[in-house]
C-alpha cells in the first residue's frame, strides 16, 4: 500500500519525500503556520498542516499533546512485549508456520517466508507490568543491542528451538521490538496538528480491529 501510494505522487510538483530524518520539534505560530524543525540537515519548515502517522509509539503524539494526564503517553499497556526478525533457514524447518508456548508467559512463532529465510516472531505475555520495567528503558533509548540481550535472557531454558532462535536474533539485522498496547485519547487534532491511525486510536497491534470511536474537531 505504501509503495502504491508513494508510486502514484512521488513526481507530483507539491509533493516531496524526505527519507532518514526526524523531526526534532513541532511549533505553532500565531499566523496559522507549524513549524517543524529536524534532526538532520533539513532546515526549520512551516507548514499549514502537520499529521502524524507515526506509529503506536508516536513522536508527534508526544511532542504536541504531552504525555497525557497520566504520564503515561496516553499508552493502555497491554502486558505483552514482542519483537520480530529473521534468521536462516534450516533442515529443522518446515513448510508450516510452528509455535511454542513455554513457561513465565514465553512464545515463539516462526514461519517459512518466500525468500529463503524464516520469519520469527518472539513474546512475553505476563500481567505483572514491572517485569518489563528495564526493556521499557531500552525501547525509549532505542537500544537495540540491549533489548536483544534482555531478550536472550528471558528466554533462557525455554526448550524446543529457544537456543537457535536466540542465536539467529543476536546475529540479525532487522530486529524489530515493541510493546503491545492501546493508545487512549480525549481527542485527536490540536490546532493546525492532526493524528491519524495507531498515533491516535491503536486497538493493539494484535487486535486485528479498528477504533470506531469518534474525535472531537
Amino acid at each position: 500500500m505504501a509503495k502504491i501510494l508513494y508510486d502514484a505522487t512521488k513526481d507530483m510538483p507539491n509533493v516531496e519525500y524526505v527519507f532518514g530524518g526526524t523531526v526534532a520539534t513541532i511549533e505553532q505560530k500565531t499566523d496559522s503556520k507549524v513549524e517543524v524543525t529536524f534532526t538532520n540537515h533539513l532546515r526549520p519548515t512551516s507548514y499549514d498542516l502537520v499529521v502524524g502517522a507515526d506509529g503506536m509509539m508516536s513522536r508527534t503524539r508526544r511532542t504536541v499533546f504531552g504525555h497525557g494526564p497520566n504520564n503515561d503517553d496516553y499508552l493502555n499497556r497491554l502486558g505483552q512485549y514482542g519483537a520480530f526478525f529473521k534468521i536462516p533457514r534450516t533442515n529443522e524447518d518446515t513448510d508450516y508456520a510452528q509455535w511454542w508456548n513455554a513457561s513465565r508467559g514465553r512464545l515463539i512463532l516462526k514461519r517459512p517466508d518466500q525468500y529463503g529465510t524464516t520469519r520469527v516472531y518472539v513474546a512475553i505475555t505476563d500481567s505483572n507490568l514491572s517485569r518489563f520495567d528495564g526493556v521499557d528503558k531500552l525501547l525509549k533509548n532505542r537500544s537495540v543491542q540491549e533489548q536483544k540481550e534482555w531478550l536472550a535472557r528471558e528466554f533462557e531454558r525455554a526448550g524446543w528451538m529457544s537456543e537457535r532462535i536466540v542465536r539467529g536474533m543476536m546475529e540479525c539485522d532487522d530486529f524489530y521490538m515493541q510493546q503491545i498496547a492501546q493508545v487512549k485519547m480525549p481527542e485527536w487534532t490540536k490546532g493546525r496538528v492532526a493524528l491519524l491511525g495507531d498515533a491516535a486510536y491503536c486497538p493493539s497491534p494484535i487486535s486485528g480491529l479498528v477504533s470506531i470511536k469518534t474525535a472531537q474537531p
